[in-house]
């Protein structure tokens, strides 16, 4: 009974002891990911906002500089701008505005930091539901420094992707708990955190279906998963249990859908609606594309171009052919080696919303759809090649060239991420970075363009102005662009026929009309500018400036009654009128018989 007595502390020291050595061990290896990520993104911390939806989203939107106010929490919860409805996303952007202002410093270190806790409870999360602490390792280290993701942290924009991927780490935490010790409470923390990461993002409609592969692997709660742990549920409890997660994902693709149908975003393009064979052949070649960039990450771009009907057949075919293969070795293998069918499986279920079946935008695929599918490519690869090497670990050797290669792939991924994100200093970098790698990208030019004109490069912005309109000649904004450059810089012939064939294009398009209007009052031809302005204010009848004109050509005809109808709506609409016009008007109309 002594020696029983005496053995006890001595069993409770050395657990103690374990315990302390493992924590000591996490916390490492997550300061070694915090490391890494911020070594490869150190260019970001330089880097400026940039002309491609920054300004929707920061720099030009005035309820999000006003930071988190009632009226701002609204319009947050009800907008449809940009296409999207994430309202924790303008949140975020509305609290860093109301800390940091405009710096785009502080709103880059904020994306930055959120990445890097993505990558520790990656980390955290696989760790805690495989026990294989260094495959976890290997698998978050890909996550943090691989170049395509680059777009998601360096682009300010993208806060969306980083900060909804910090909610499905989170969910996928804590599913990990409830399995452990099932209970209501932990259900429905794994419910909170999932609304919430659907508030930054639909990205993450796929998540059910992902913990449902994960009930197979690792977690070994299907019957006959290979692993007797007292956990197995049949299959219809473990699909019922998913079945609230999934209608919050059946919620959120509605909402999407009608916010992409209506929003703002959807409608600055010039793609047609693609026939559903084009969409399905460019999906299926992104899918394989996604891939052989993930294994040789370059010539990466902020867009590339939809290439519509022009995808060779044979490319087509040797892609769906690829794809079918792998699908067929990862069933082949799902008893096996079940991370292979897992990994798969999470990458090809969470591109789906961005893949292209459903068009959204001018791209055939972008880096930043890639932020959460290649965890499943990561995992397919280490846990593949983990099994392999296991035979040999005995070999001190095989070991410690192992872990030389590990860490160079991860040195080499380091590298070009620091390289790529180099490109996203400002505009110009960007998209002239764009035009280098990719062929007849319109959507480049034209940003270019921007960014050129930005800085009073006006004879480079109009050559990438026209290269857009050669590309695309009937894209409206590219005309507008194109017109109020023309305008600018004193070719006020071609800018009315620039205006005149956008408003063929888009009769009520009140900007063009406007200018048009101050086009003509700058000729004298007043009865045209009356016109015009009139045409501005059908097309949008809170255009305060085009009240504001029309007011001032009125007064110069002795229309003074409709010129004060035409000021009173400008102050109703909050534009601040010129006092001294007021009071000359005001003294008209008194002499007025």
């Amino acid at each position: 009974m002594l020696r029983a007595q005496a053995i006890i502390p001595s069993l409770r020291a050395r657990t103690s002891g374990v315990i302390r050595l493992q924590s000591a061990i996490l916390c490492s290896v997550c300061l070694g990911l915090a490391v890494l990520v911020w070594l490869s993104y150190l260019p970001v911390l330089n880097a400026d906002f940039v002309g491609y939806d920054d300004e929707l989203y920061v720099t030009k939107n005035s309820f999000v500089q006003s930071g988190p106010t009632f009226k701002s929490l609204i319009w947050a919860f009800t907008t449809f701008a940009t296409g999207n409805w994430h309202p924790l996303t303008w949140v975020s952007h509305m609290l860093d505005c109301a800390i940091y202002g405009l710096d785009p410093r502080s709103h880059h270190i904020t994306n930055l930091a959120i990445h890097t806790a993505n990558t520790i409870l990656l980390f955290l999360a696989l760790n805690a539901i495989t026990r294989s602490l260094w495959k976890s390792a290997v698998v978050a280290a890909l996550f943090g420094v691989h170049p395509l993701h680059v777009e998601s942290v360096a682009w300010i924009s993208e806060r969306k992707d980083v900060l909804s991927t910090l909610f499905w780490m989170l969910t996928l935490l804590a599913y990990g708990r409830y399995i452990k010790a099932p209970r209501a409470f932990r259900y429905l923390c794994v419910f909170a955190l999932f609304t919430l990461g659907l508030l930054a993002k639909p990205m993450l409609v796929s998540l059910p279906i992902v913990l449902l592969a994960f009930d197979y692997w690792p977690l070994a709660r299907f019957p006959h998963a290979g692993i007797q742990n007292g956990a197995h549920r049949s299959i219809t409890h473990l699909v019922l249990e998913k079945v609230p997660l999934g209608l919050l994902s059946l919620a959120s693709c509605i909402v999407t859908y009608l916010a992409q149908k209506g929003g703002v975003g959807s409608q600055m393009g010039c793609l047609p609606d693609l026939p559903l064979g084009i969409r399905a052949s460019n999906a299926l070649v992104s899918y394989i594309a996604y891939l052989a960039k993930t294994i040789w990450p370059v010539r990466l771009a902020v867009i590339y171009p939809h290439p519509r009907a022009s995808i060779p057949t044979w490319q087509v075919a040797a892609c769906a052919a690829v794809f079918v293969a792998v699908w067929w070795l990862a069933i082949r293998l799902r008893r096996s080696h079940p991370y292979v069918f897992v990994g798969w499986l999470w990458y090809v279920i969470t591109l789906v919303p961005v893949i292209g079946i459903i068009q959204v935008g001018e791209q055939s695929m972008a880096d930043r759809y890639t932020y959460i599918p290649l965890i499943g490519i990561f995992i397919s690869l280490v846990w593949g090649i983990g099994c392999y090497a296991r035979r040999f670990l005995e070999r001190k050797s095989f070991v410690i060239g192992l872990v030389i290669v590990v860490l160079g792939l991860l040195v080499a991924l380091a590298a070009r991420t620091y390289a790529q994100a180099c490109y996203w200093q400002d505009s110009v970098s960007l998209f002239t970075r764009a035009l280098q790698v990719t062929k007849d990208n319109y959507v480049a030019h034209l940003n270019l363009g921007v960014a050129l004109e930005a800085r009073g490069d006006y004879e480079s912005a109009r050559y990438h102005y026209e290269q857009a309109l050669r590309l695309q000649p009937s894209w409206p904004l590219a005309l507008y662009n194109y017109a109020v450059l023309l305008h600018r810089t004193g070719d006020t012939s071609s800018a009315v026929s620039t205006y005149r064939k956008l408003i063929r294009l888009q009769p009520d398009h009140a900007l063009a009309h406007y200018n048009l209007g101050v086009i003509y009052d700058d000729k004298g031809k007043v009865e045209a500018a009356i016109r015009e302005y009139k045409a501005a204010i059908r097309s949008a009848p809170d255009f305060a400036p085009a009240h504001v004109n029309l007011a001032v050509d009125l007064y110069g005809q002795g229309r003074y009654q409709d010129a004060w109808r035409h000021v009173r709506e400008a102050q109703r609409l909050g534009f601040a009128v010129n006092e001294d016009f007021i009071r000359a008007l005001k003294t008209k109309m008194h002499r007025q018989p």
